[in-house]
């Protein structure tokens, strides 16, 4: 049999379609994943769409998703941050933005964007066209080692 190998580092990311009250509740995620936006970003405050990955209001394709659930669901569709990336390391996990003394060991999130936010084409009627019903998001990460 062979010996299993323990990785350092775990990414867990994707189109969880979990809004933040489930991620709340979900007692199934470890509790030493990093949300990657939440630790650059902050979260997300109320009135602001900062962080929606499905934004109604900015992508008619998430709207008319919407639309259609909610009619079959008898439910009010509404923006949320359904993509996450967490990561889980057995070295400190830091934001590039913080003070560069919380930098110098560990994983370092250099860069965390969303992308996709632009329409690709437009429709001879004028509507615009998204990659996707959903944003996606991008991080870079950096080691820093202590040798």
């Amino acid at each position: 049999m062979q010996e299993a190998h323990q990785a350092d580092a775990y990414l867990f990311l994707g189109d969880f379609n979990m809004r933040d009250v489930e991620k709340e509740n979900n007692e199934r995620l470890d509790a030493n994943y990093v949300d990657l936006w939440q630790a650059v970003h902050g979260p997300i405050e109320p009135g602001h769409s900062d962080g929606f990955t499905f934004d109604l209001a900015r992508n008619p394709t998430a709207r008319q998703i919407s639309e259609r659930v909610t009619a079959i669901k008898r439910t009010t569709g509404y923006s949320s941050r359904f993509d996450r990336i967490y990561f889980r390391s057995s070295a400190p996990v830091t934001a590039a933005y913080r003070p560069p003394e919380m930098n110098s060991a560990g994983w370092e999130v250099t860069d965390m964007k969303m992308i996709g936010t632009e329409p690709i084409f437009s429709t001879p009627d004028g509507q615009s066209v998204f990659p996707s019903d959903h944003f996606g998001l991008a991080t870079t990460l950096r080691h820093n080692s202590t040798s």
